[in-house]
């Protein structure tokens, strides 16, 4: 917590509301999009004193043009900051669980979701437009969750609760993490299953990074999922327009040999296309056209395409999601209640923490978060961190015949467990 440095800073002279000023205002930016999300995001303000947070507010004024300016106590500005991303990452998880037994039963995952946001009120546009920003209540798995922030921001959230002592196995985001951590080995395993044995194939794998149309290669599923099949294939090629072939992270993930920024190269003898990432540049190479590459198998693992852009040619579409079979008419209503038991989960877990962390953190009255202002503070963000008040979970529902693990936590550490 921010408060934490000031007896650090206090014994070099160097004190709060003295000699320096101790305040915190967390980023809301996203790779590709800096300058947009810097004028256009609210942004949060906050300080040691109601003064510092003031001064940060006059600071940033002039340079938040568009959004609003949320001023804030220091342990709220970051339960806020940490929990937006966890929260996200909890419901990417949640729909790749559903998107996973879509595929078993070779479900139509895109139709479904557009059917559950329908009903939570909650829709967007990328189902039926993959070049749009996921934003709805369910929202699109893909192989893996990467980046900086997504993949320990929940644990940065937990982690002075878990060092006393709470249970990490009662965590919807630590689950959540796990979940998303296993998605670009399950991938993997889904390209032998759709296409066989991989052992004689020559594949290339389109996409390093982590985020479309950008170089960020930080902790990027498509990096694991490439290890994976480097190490199962004849032959695998990594093709990405803007990671160069001297990032650190090929190298360390054993890839800088198969690297390459030709994509002709990538192509040239390739029986099986894996997207990885959804870079905008791949969704003019004619994939869906008779007269694009000539591999005969295609995996869209990021959901660059849609199934009728494939419909009419000899070549196999297959991908997250992509299942052919329409959702019976019961489904969609079992997966609004699953989910709204795993906000309700989240919520809970949310209320636990800020009740632990005024415990230990919070010496003054103003310096206490609450739950309503937490709520609030996150639903300002760009990404829709919508949290739900706490409460019991009710229901839990089995999908496709078994209990889904996020929904199934939510409800025993509720106490309301089938």
């Amino acid at each position: 917590m921010t408060s934490d440095i000031s007896p650090f800073l206090a014994v070099r002279g160097l004190r709060d509301g003295e000699t320096i000023d101790l305040g915190f205002s967390p980023n809301r930016v996203m790779p590709g999009h800096l300058l947009e999300r810097i004028r256009g995001a609210d942004k949060i303000v906050s300080g040691l004193r109601s003064a510092t947070a003031d001064r940060i507010r006059t600071l940033y004024s002039g340079i938040v043009i568009q959004g609003r300016l949320h001023a804030a106590n220091t342990l709220t500005a970051e339960i806020v900051k940490t929990l937006e991303n966890a929260a996200r990452d909890v419901r990417i998880a949640f729909a790749a669980e559903i998107a996973r037994a879509c595929d078993e039963a070779d479900i139509d995952f895109h139709r479904l979701r557009a059917e559950v946001n329908t009903r939570l009120g909650r829709r967007d546009r990328s189902s039926a437009d993959p070049t749009s920003v996921p934003s709805g209540g369910l929202l699109v798995p893909t192989i893996g969750v990467g980046g900086h922030c997504l993949p320990k921001d929940g644990i940065l959230l937990l982690w002075r609760m878990m060092a006393a002592g709470a249970e990490a196995a009662d965590s919807l985001i630590l689950e959540a993490r796990r979940i998303n951590d296993e998605s670009p080995g399950r991938a993997g395993n889904r390209i032998e299953r759709l296409f066989g044995p991989i052992k004689n194939a020559r594949i290339a794998l389109l996409g390093a990074a982590y985020r479309p149309d950008t170089a960020d290669t930080r902790n990027a599923p498509a990096l694991l999922l490439g290890r994976m099949l480097a190490r199962r294939a004849r032959s695998l090629k990594l093709h990405d327009p803007y990671v160069r072939a001297e990032d650190a992270r090929l190298a360390e993930y054993g890839l800088a040999g198969a690297f390459t920024n030709d994509l002709n190269e990538a192509l040239a003898d390739a029986e099986i296309i894996v997207v990885g990432t959804a870079h905008t540049v791949y969704r003019g190479l004619g994939f869906g056209e008779t007269l694009g590459p000539p591999a005969r198998s295609f995996f869209d693992g990021a959901h660059l395409f849609l199934r009728d852009e494939f419909a009419g040619q000899a070549r196999v579409y297959e991908g997250i999601g992509k299942g052919r079979q329409a959702p019976s008419p019961d489904l969609a209503p079992a997966i609004e209640k699953a989910f709204r038991a795993v906000e309700k989960g989240l919520a809970n877990e949310v209320g636990r923490l800020i009740e632990f962390l005024n415990g230990r953190y919070a010496v003054e009255e103003a310096g206490r978060a609450s739950m309503e202002n937490v709520r609030f503070l996150a639903s300002t963000c760009a990404t829709g961190c919508a949290l739900d008040e706490p409460g019991p979970v009710i229901e839990n529902p089995p999908i496709l015949g078994r209990l889904m693990r996020l929904p199934a936590l939510a409800a025993r550490v509720s106490g309301e467990a089938p």
